[in-house]
């Protein structure tokens, strides 16, 4: 191989390795932010859940004092 073809395969090598190394970090940053986006909608769900159970527990409540009201106006 002659010292031309042995430098411009280090220099394709080394252009190479930089590539892979440039996909894997961009390929990493977008994991970690596809996880930081499914934790903060992880939280979001958590938080209208338990939303939706303080209204449905609300909602039980004034029903049941609704009910009771009827009751004491029908007697």
């Amino acid at each position: 191989m002659s010292p031309t073809a042995g430098t411009l395969a280090t220099a394709l090598g080394i252009l190479l390795v930089c590539g892979l190394l440039i996909y894997l970090y961009q390929a990493n940053r977008k994991a970690q932010a596809r996880e930081a986006a499914r934790q903060r909608l992880e939280a979001h769900l958590d938080q209208r859940t338990k939303e939706l159970a303080d209204a449905e527990r609300q909602f039980d409540a004034e029903r049941q004092a609704s009910e009771q009201q009827l009751r004491l106006l029908l007697r």
